[in-house]
């Protein structure tokens, strides 16, 4: 299993990073940090962008079973809304976003998306607050 902890920043040039670990204990741990383009221009649609990099990273790597955590808890539970729910009027960004999300989901195995208190997800809230070098 691979747990990806997610987060997004405004600050920096509105970065994504997250924290890839082995299993809950955080045996191996690699780092990724990437600015994305111009189209993010709020939280929600940051957050969602950094969950979808790192979507990407796992099909990738081919990994089969994944849960990815979130610290902004209107973004896991977009994704995990019913489909009717997500056609609800939105921004088009976000309606992309979950749009592009929901179409890499089922290239993983078992892949879960799960909210983590802003507490517990401080390793990937200060990388994406970092300037250049990383921890």
């Amino acid at each position: 299993m691979i747990i990806y902890n997610c987060d997004f920043s405004p600050k920096n040039g509105n970065v994504v990073a997250w924290i890839k670990k082995t299993n809950s204990k955080g045996k191996k741990r690699e780092i990724e940090r990437i600015a994305p383009t111009s189209f993010i221009n709020d939280s929600l649609s940051g957050e969602l962008f950094a969950i979808y990099i790192a979507l990407l990273d796992a099909i990738q790597c081919r990994y089969t079973t994944v849960i990815v955590r979130n610290d902004n808890k209107a973004a896991i539970d977009l994704i995990n809304a019913p489909k009717d729910r997500k056609k609800r009027k939105r921004k088009s960004n976000i309606k992309f976003l979950i749009y592009l999300i929901d179409n890499l989901t089922p290239r993983i195995k078992k892949v879960e998306f799960e909210w983590i208190s802003r507490k517990n997800n401080r390793e990937a809230d200060a990388l994406t607050k970092a300037n250049g070098d990383l921890p």
